[in-house]
Order: structure tokens, then C-alpha cells, then sequence
């Protein structure tokens, strides 16, 4: 019980977590009729209760006390219900609007949440929770604030996420369907047919905490958590605020392409040499690599900060710390200051504001600051957890494989004997390669394991836990009979079938021997599959979200709303509108950046949210003929939101205008849709664009003939013209331009260079332009063709890569 001035609030603690059992049992373990069983149910129940300190009535009935699964007794499988309500858990803070005196508040398990209180303020999707809160009803929500993490998770924006609604009185729940007439954003549910493989399924996630599972007629609930969240919240308490102690313990259960950047960017930046090297130590040789490169690059540019704020600190010896205030820009005046003063510590204090921008997830900004970048930390290596688990190898069968059978199977394959430098190489329409070999196979048959072998799996249409595809050839050890092998023994009655490993080998590139037995025994120790892929931050696919990025959502509401409604309003227009969907109309700008995807050549695929039930699929129907009718020939990929990440991999990038959760966890990139041109811009740096020699501030885009365009080309005596066009294919004409650069000189502005789209110029500048090329006026050139792919005509040129008229 704690006192919070006009409420009492109650809560529980405890010196361990083996002690939480004991203080809550179960009260269906205790005798019927017995007070005992009554006392047991009111202290769960009082968990959570916010209470009037003069009256004892309850202001506020939030969730009772309940467990992790098979953490007690009543939690384990054989022990639960069937069906239930299973919602995502959202690693935030349990918050709930209640009635103090006349006014409504907002409070976490104790305390007044003010930062939530400023939230709702600006949100009138809110009101609907506060009124019940009026009416003897709690509503309780989830506060996910974007910055430091409160679990492992670092939220990119802040979200207010309704959980449940509870009466005060009853404590009764109202049903699931119920919670979205509120009109604000509520918690996505899950769905499942059998509970075993929902908590399979969770354990292997990544990126998220995992589920809930709740029978409210029943009063009972269980939590689901993933192995990875785990494995960090256990990571972070071993820790005890070291950042490298963390991340030893965190890599200790899981590879390092697992572990949110944030943790790596606060042990790059505070971790002590000697932890930092137990480290490295844990790591497979080519994550040991990269991030033994990206501790250098941070270390680097952290001493050049600290040089650059010096150098600035002698300029301003005289300021006073209002003068540093005022010039401050986001820095901490007391890091200034300490500058200023040439104090010792200065650095020590540098490192400590940009460890809280590590912790805070602020990866963007210490990239800007520092110049380094942090790529996921997998180097070649990459687990594949989403795909499925393996089963454990009995003692001496791992090294039984990487040590002898993987060499003679390799060596098969290749037709030439094998060594740690061998290159190893599977082209990109291979054949399988499967069968046991004899005197290798035979080693285990004791123990069940009957024709073990090494197989290079059938190719799919996309990787799978079994197969490969034409990007990935999935190398499996596995055992069992195999009906459609005929070197396999016959199967029999009993014989068991499965795999201990895996590993998914770039096709088209050379890979040493050595590193594709490093990648498998990974596979073998964290028993999931391993992506092997030399050139890891190559992109190799794209994503594209539909609405928002391609076509205008909000645009569909204009004619009977005049703007976007509530969320509750929003999805009613959606249901009795037939077709919604298919007649939006295309984003400002979105022609330009998707025929830009398209000159990437990359394989490109629409990947977009719907709901769930019948408007889900009358939602899919319409956004694939949208893109049949807008696109032409793509895939079109429909999931529910959350379900985004699941396509998520090493080298595959996403463009959506809402951040994914759990999509870089997974290896992917993700690029923040907001415009068009910031997007363009993300996409040049990544390498999908064309990086500018000019400061972009020197860079002027048109689309049209401006005032700036004439008067450069009246004052100047020469001018430097270079076009840009999307790459010929073989048997079609060659492609026209898509950009025209132009500088000229003398310059109105030092650096100026004009960036014509030529895709979207008028008639005018069209005009002009080729009126330019074929004028009088000296033009600098880049190489021949930049005037046929303009269908224009070019003199008094000089191309300079081969210095003639």
C-alpha cells in the first residue's frame, strides 16, 4: 500500500522472482470453502488498485497479478484452457485513466502519469476512455514512450494502446470487439488454433515481448514471451548498467544480429576495454570483425568531436552561459560549458550524452555526430529465427558433421578435395544434392538417427525452414528416410525423420569452406538457420507499402468528411464503402518514386497492411487490382500490420510510412516514408540513388523554368551538362532520360548545380532545355549519348572523358 496523497495505490515487492510464486497462490490450488482461497483471489485482485484513502472505494480495477507460462503450476500447458483471447504485449507501461474528486487523471501503477496527461491532451480519441472512467468503467492501456527503453524494447514514437476495460464493481471484462468503439488504438489480436504452437511461435520471435493470452470468463491469464526479449531483460539486469556487461550476457543467447542496435551503440561508446574484449571473444570470426570495425569508426568519431567542440570552446572563452544557451542547438549547456572551461572531464561528459542517446535509441543522431553507422552487427551471418527451430544434436554429432562430413560432402559436390580456402560456390539455378554417404551416415543409427546426410535442398519460389531459393541454397543436415531419394534406406514403422542444422548460402559468389562451416556450426549451437551472405548490406529486395506511400488513404475520406475521420468513423466509411480501396488515388510524387524503384532493379514487391475477417479480404481484392491497374505486373503481399516483419531478412528494405517494429531485428533496412524527396534522398544512401558530389544545399531540383534558370544561363560563359537515364536491357530501345544536371559558370551561387526531373518537366522548360543544348553557348560534357537520350540536339560540346568536339 503506498500513499500518493488523494489515492492509495497497491502493488507488491519482493527480493527475488522466486519469491512472486509464494506471495500470489493459486486459488483454485486451495481448499473450496476455506478462507484461505478467498484471501489468495482479493490479493491478486488487489494488484494494481488505485483506492480513496476516506471512502476505500476503488477508483480504478486494473489487471489482477498473473504469470508467465509453465512459471507455476496453473501456467502450464496441460494446465490451461482451450481457445482464449490472444493480444500482442507491447513492452511499455501500464496506465489507466480513473475519477479523482471531479477531475479525471491519468496514473501508472502508482504515480500520475503526466507525460500520458500531455499525450491525451492533443488526441480527442482519448475522451471516450476518460468518460468512462466517470461511469465506474477502467479502461487500461499500454504507454509505449518513444526514448529510453522501460523494458528491452526502444520505442520509435510514442503510442497510447488499449489493452482491456474492466467495471469497477464486477471487474468484469468487456468483450474484445467492444474495445474499438472507444475510437482510440487498440491492442492487435492474435490468432491461433492451438496453444502449444502460439507458445512455440512466440518463443521465436524477434523484436517483440511476445503475447497474452486471457480467458476473462474464466479469470485466468497467461503471459507468452519470446526467447529474445528474454534473453535481453536477463542480459540487462546481469548487466547492472554496464553496457558491455550487457551485451556479453546477451550474446551469451543470442548472435549478435539479434541484439538491438541501441545496446551495441552504449557498449561502443562507454564499454571498458577489458569487458569489450570477453566481447569479441564470444563472437563467430566475421561478427567479431564488423564489430571490432564499428567500435574503431565510433571511437573516431568520437575523437573528432571531442577535437571539433574543443577547437569551438577557444572561439567562445568569453560567453557567458546565457550566451551558451542561446547557441546551444540541442547540446547540453553544462557539456558546453564544461568545454569552455577546458575542463578535464569534458570527454568523460561527451560520451555520457551520446550513451544516453544510444539508450534512448537515437541511432540517427550519433550516426550524424559520430560518422559511424552500425549495420546490424551479423557481418556474413545472419540467424534466421523467424523460420523454425531445430532440433538438438545428440553428443558428437555436430563435430561429427563439421568436421568430417560436411568436408566430404562439400568435396562431392565440388569434385575437388576441400580445404579451409576451398571456394565454395552454388549457382543460382542449382539442382538439389541429396543423399547419405556411406561409412559417414552410420555413426548413429543406435541412437535412431538413420541416413544423417548433408543436403542441398530443392529450390522454392522463396527460402523456406526447408527449401532454398534462387538467391539462397539452403544446405540442411537432417536424417531419417527420404522416399524420393533412392540411395535411402526403406522406411519403416517408427522411423524418425528431422534436421539438427542449416545454413543459406548466398548463390552466384564465392565463399570460403571455412566460413560455411563456421555459419553451420552457429546453426548447430543457437539450433535455428543461418543466412550466409558475404555481402550482407547489399539490398536485395524492396518493400513498398500501398497506403500512405503509394496511394493517398486520406484521400478517400475527402468527399464525405472534407478530412481523415476517427479511427472508429474511418474503418465504418471502409466497411460500406465497396471498392474503397481500388479507386484511391495515386500519392503526390509516388509515379516518380516508384519508377525510381523500378530503375534500381532490384525485385520490388507491395507489401501492405488489412484487418482481419471479411473486410481483410475484400481490403486484399482491392489493393491487388489497384496494383494490377497502377503497376502492372508485382507482387502484392497482404498481412495484418504486425505481421510485416515476418517478411523482414538481411537485405531486404522496407519503405513504410509507419516504422515497423521488429523489421530491422530481423536484418532488414527500413526508410521512413514522409515525402518523396527525403525518400529519394535515403534511398542515394543507401546506394539505390545517385550520391551527389555538391552539398545538397547547393542543389537545386526543378520541375519547371524558374527565374534562377534563366538568369544562370544569361550570365554565363559556359555551362556543365550531364544526363542521367535508368540502365538499357537487353532487346528493348534504349531508355530516355530521367535527369539533367546543369551547372554554370560564373555561377549566381558559388557550387550551384540545377537538377532537372525530367520525368516530370512542362512543356517550357522541355523547351528551354533543348533550346540550351543546341545554342551557341560552350557545354562541358560527360561521355556521348546525354543528347539522343534527351531526343535533342547537342553543339559547340566538349566531352571531357575524351577530350574532343
Amino acid at each position: 500500500e503506498k500513499d500518493m496523497g488523494g489515492y492509495l495505490s497497491f502493488d507488491y515487492n519482493t527480493s527475488s522472482a522466486s519469491e512472486v510464486p509464494e506471495m500470489f497462490p493459486d486459488p483454485q490450488a486451495l481448499p473450496r470453502r476455506g478462507e484461505a482461497r478467498l484471501l489468495a483471489a482479493v490479493r491478486r485482485e488487489c494488484r494494481g488498485l488505485l483506492v480513496c484513502p476516506s471512502t476505500g472505494a476503488v477508483l480504478a480495477r486494473r489487471l489482477p497479478k498473473f504469470f508467465n507460462s509453465d512459471e507455476v503450476p496453473e501456467t502450464r500447458m496441460e494446465s490451461l484452457p482451450p481457445g482464449g483471447l490472444a493480444t500482442c504485449k507491447l513492452d511499455g507501461s501500464l496506465v489507466s485513466p480513473f475519477l479523482l474528486g471531479d477531475t479525471v487523471r491519468w496514473a501508472g501503477k502508482s504515480a500520475l502519469a503526466l507525460d500520458v496527461e500531455a499525450f491525451v491532451a492533443t488526441r480527442p480519441c482519448y475522451r471516450g476512455a476518460e468518460e468512462l472512467a466517470r461511469r465506474g468503467v477502467t479502461p487500461i492501456f499500454e504507454w509505449c514512450e518513444a526514448g529510453p527503453p522501460v523494458g528491452v524494447i526502444t520505442h520509435q514514437e510514442s503510442r497510447l494502446v488499449l489493452l482491456a476495460a474492466r467495471s469497477v464493481a464486477t471487474g468484469e471484462f468487456w468483450p474484445y470487439e467492444r474495445l474499438r468503439t472507444l475510437g482510440c488504438e487498440v491492442v492487435e489480436a492474435v490468432r491461433f488454433d492451438d496453444l502449444s504452437a502460439l507458445q512455440g511461435r512466440t518463443r521465436l520471435q524477434v523484436g517483440v515481448e511476445g503475447v497474452v493470452v486471457a480467458w476473462h470468463d474464466l479469470g485466468r491469464m497467461v503471459k507468452m514471451k519470446s526467447a529474445w526479449w528474454v534473453a535481453l531483460a536477463a542480459a540487462q539486469k546481469r548487466g547492472q548498467g554496464q553496457a558491455a556487461s550487457a551485451l556479453l550476457s546477451a550474446l551469451q543467447a543470442l548472435p549478435l544480429s539479434a541484439v538491438p542496435p541501441p545496446a551495441v551503440w552504449h557498449a561502443a561508446l562507454v564499454g571498458e576495454d577489458d569487458q569489450m574484449a570477453q566481447v569479441y571473444g564470444q563472437l563467430p570470426r566475421a561478427a567479431e570483425a564488423s564489430l571490432r570495425a564499428f567500435v574503431t569508426a565510433v571511437e573516431r568519431g568520437v575523437r573528432l568531436l571531442d577535437e571539433d567542440l574543443r577547437e569551438w570552446a577557444e572561439s567562445a572563452r568569453e560567453a557567458t552561459e546565457a550566451d551558451l544557451a542561446g547557441v546551444a542547438g540541442g547540446w547540453p549547456v553544462s557539456l558546453l560549458a564544461s568545454y569552455q572551461r577546458r575542463s578535464p572531464t569534458a570527454e568523460r561528459e561527451l560520451r555520457k550524452f551520446l550513451a544516453k542517446a544510444a539508450v534512448a535509441g537515437k541511432a540517427r543522431m550519433l550516426e550524424a555526430l559520430t560518422g559511424a553507422a552500425y549495420g546490424g552487427g551479423g557481418g556474413a551471418l545472419e540467424l534466421c529465427g523467424h523460420l523454425g527451430s531445430f532440433e538438438a544434436a545428440p553428443p558428437g554429432l555436430a563435430a561429427h558433421v563439421l568436421e568430417r562430413y560436411l568436408l566430404r560432402k562439400l568435396g562431392d559436390y565440388l569434385g575437388e578435395p576441400v580445404s579451409e580456402e576451398t571456394a565454395v560456390r552454388v549457382e543460382r539455378l542449382y539442382e538439389p544434392s541429396e543423399g547419405k554417404i556411406k561409412g559417414l551416415w552410420e555413426c548413429f543409427v543406435d541412437r535412431g538417427i538413420i541416413d544423417l546426410r548433408v543436403d542441398l535442398q530443392p529450390r522454392a519460389k522463396v527460402f523456406s525452414f526447408h527449401n532454398g531459393d534462387a538467391d539462397f541454397a539452403h544446405w540442411q543436415v537432417q536424417f531419417g528416410p527420404n522416399d524420393s531419394c533412392p540411395r535411402s534406406t526403406k522406411s519403416k514403422d517408427g522411423d524418425r525423420r528431422g534436421a539438427f542444422a542449416g545454413v543459406l548460402l548466398r548463390t552466384g559468389v564465392d565463399v570460403a569452406f571455412s566460413l560455411l562451416r563456421e555459419a553451420m556450426e552457429l546453426s548447430f549451437k543457437t539450433q535455428r538457420v543461418v543466412k550466409l551472405d558475404p555481402s550482407p548490406s547489399r539490398l536485395s529486395h524492396v518493400y513498398v507499402d500501398l497506403d500512405g506511400v503509394l496511394a493517398d488513404f486520406d484521400a478517400g475520406f475527402q468527399k464525405d468528411f472534407g478530412c481523415v475521420p476517427e479511427p472508429k468513423a474511418r474503418w465504418q466509411h471502409i466497411e460500406r464503402t465497396p471498392g474503397f480501396f481500388e479507386g484511391l488515388p495515386w500519392m503526390d510524387g509516388a509515379r516518380r518514386l516508384w519508377d525510381h524503384l523500378r530503375w534500381t532493379g532490384l525485385p520490388l514487391a507491395v507489401l501492405t497492411g488489412i484487418p482481419e475477417g471479411p473486410l481483410g479480404r475484400r481490403s486484399a481484392a482491392e489493393k491487388r487490382a489497384w496494383a494490377a491497374r497502377e503497376l502492372g505486373p508485382v507482387e502484392v503481399i497482404t498481412c495484418l500490420t504486425r505481421e510485416k516483419p515476418s517478411h523482414s531478412g538481411p537485405g531486404r528494405l522496407l519503405i513504410d510510412d509507419r516504422p515497423q517494429q521488429g523489421w530491422e531485428a530481423a536484418g532488414g533496412r527500413q526508410v521512413l516514408h514522409a515525402a518523396v524527396p527525403e525518400t529519394l534522398a535515403a534511398l542515394a544512401d543507401l546506394g539505390l540513388g545517385r550520391p551527389f558530389a555538391a552539398e545538397r544545399s547547393q542543389i537545386l531540383v526543378v520541375e519547371r523554368l524558374t527565374d534562377e534558370l534563366r538568369a544562370a544561363k544569361a550570365g554565363a560563359e559556359v555551362v556543365a551538362v550531364d544526363v542521367e537515364w535508368p540502365p538499357d536491357r537487353a532487346g528493348a530501345p534504349p531508355s530516355t532520360a530521367a535527369l539533367l544536371q546543369l551547372a554554370f559558370e560564373p555561377s549566381p551561387s558559388p557550387g550551384l548545380v540545377f537538377l532537372v526531373d525530367v520525368l516530370a518537366w512542362d512543356e517550357e522548360l522541355e523547351a528551354w532545355a533543348k533550346e540550351l543544348l543546341a545554342g551557341d553557348l560552350p557545354k562541358l560534357v560527360f561521355g556521348p549519348g546525354d543528347a539522343e537520350r534527351l531526343g535533342a540536339r547537342l553543339s559547340a560540346a566538349v566531352d571531357l572523358r575524351r577530350g574532343s568536339r
